[in-house]
């Protein structure tokens, strides 16, 4: 058992000994605001100045969060992924997996930076307690805030904890509990599976994947298509746009259970060859689950003349100005070694997105300037002996 205290750091009980834990031993601080266990027992420790995480015999320590000054962490959720969220009061949730640190703030849908509790449920949502602003959860790209439940305003919250039955109790500072017990999203299909084929002058690309594991509950899949690598979620129907030309993803078909599809999805594409991203999701009723994604590329139809880049290129940047990324899109007119630098104004080089041997066609490559400093970047394509350059403004 672990005891977090204000000053003191934390106190332990094996069940014989008593132990103690305190800045010496790998605290950030001795005034400790959360303890959480990790499904391979680890364990994370947020406190006024950071977290440290007890892994076995060693411990790691994250006094600064990459893209946010506020360190005084609430609470900490592991995902069974190991992905880690850090609550903080005013800084929003740090987010980090491996190196990657994220940020999410009321720029990104929290409904106020100060949060009070972070909780992963047994479908893998996250739910948040915030102060003042109520509870918010998180299944893939699908953000919901609650402020009352039968005409009860929920406000100041200050714990939620999951029961066996996967009910979400919440409760707060004036003393109220509440039970979140209503449909949730359904869990994703796995497995996505595709290839794409060219046949009498048309290309075409066939998905399949294994269905969720909630079948059986579910109303059937929606398949988006997107140029970009990016998932956004369409706010119009896009029918008059070519497919290579998308900034944001398409929702392409619904799939009904019972449907001759099933789980599995085709579509005709006439459009220059290159890289194309899908995304298919399982739905019920008006409940979307996370977006799994799936790459491939189209082939270049043969024949068509003008589906050919005439010459090593990059087409463009989107955005630019960007914050915090932007996907490059380039042109190869055939087959060769292809890398793609960023460099900043001093000439450094900060990020190699491509090294290697591509096929004539249109690609992408998306930038994450995350912990970079605003100003101007040189994108540098080198394909086959020629070099192409693109100006990037990141903007904060």
């Amino acid at each position: 058992m672990w005891f977090g205290t204000i000053g003191e750091g934390i106190i332990t009980w094996d069940g014989a000994e008593w132990g103690k834990k305190t800045i010496y031993s790998g605290l950030t601080s001795n005034y400790v605001n959360s303890i959480s266990v990790a499904t391979d027992g680890s364990v994370w420790v947020g406190t006024t100045t950071g977290v440290t995480g007890f892994i076995g015999e060693e411990n790691v320590k994250y006094a600064q969060f990459e893209g946010n000054s506020v360190t005084s962490v609430n609470a900490v959720a592991v995902g069974e992924n190991g992905e880690k969220w850090f609550a903080t009061y005013g800084g929003g949730i740090s987010w980090l997996y491996g190196d990657d640190w994220r940020t999410y703030t009321t720029d990104d849908g929290l409904p106020t930076n100060h949060v009070s509790v972070i909780v992963i449920d047994q479908n893998g949502v996250i739910w948040i307690g915030t102060t003042g602003t109520g509870v918010v959860s998180i299944s893939g790209s699908t953000w919901n805030t609650t402020t009352e439940t039968e005409s009860t305003v929920i406000s100041d919250v200050r714990a939620i904890a999951v029961d066996s039955n996967n009910v979400k109790w919440v409760g707060t500072a004036d003393g109220s509990i509440f039970k979140f017990d209503a449909q949730q999203p359904p869990a994703p299909p796995t497995d996505i599976t595709g290839e794409s084929w060219e046949n009498e002058g048309t290309t075409g690309v066939t998905l399949d994947w294994v269905h969720s594991i909630d079948q059986e509950t579910i109303s059937g899949y929606k398949v988006y298509r997107s140029k970009y690598p990016v998932f956004t979620q369409p706010t119009i129907t896009i029918t008059d746009i070519p497919a290579d030309e998308l900034e944001q993803a398409e929702l392409t078909k619904t799939i009904y259970l019972g449907s001759v599809e099933g789980n599995s999805f085709e579509e005709s594409l006439t459009v220059p060859g290159g890289e194309y991203y899908y995304w298919v999701s399982a739905f019920a009723g008006e409940i979307e689950s996370e977006h799994i994604i799936f790459s491939l590329s189209v082939p270049i139809l043969v024949g068509v003349e003008d589906v050919f880049p005439q010459a090593v290129s990059i087409k463009g940047a989107y955005p630019n100005p960007f914050n915090p990324s932007t996907t490059i899109e380039y042109s190869l007119p055939r087959a060769m070694d292809v890398t793609l630098t960023v460099y900043n104004i001093a000439g450094q080089e900060v990020s190699i997105l491509k090294n290697g041997y591509q096929n004539a066609g249109t690609y992408s490559a998306l930038w994450n300037a995350r912990g970079m400093s605003t100003g101007m970047y040189i994108a540098v394509l080198n394909a086959g002996g020629k070099l192409v350059t693109k100006k990037l403004l990141l903007v904060r």
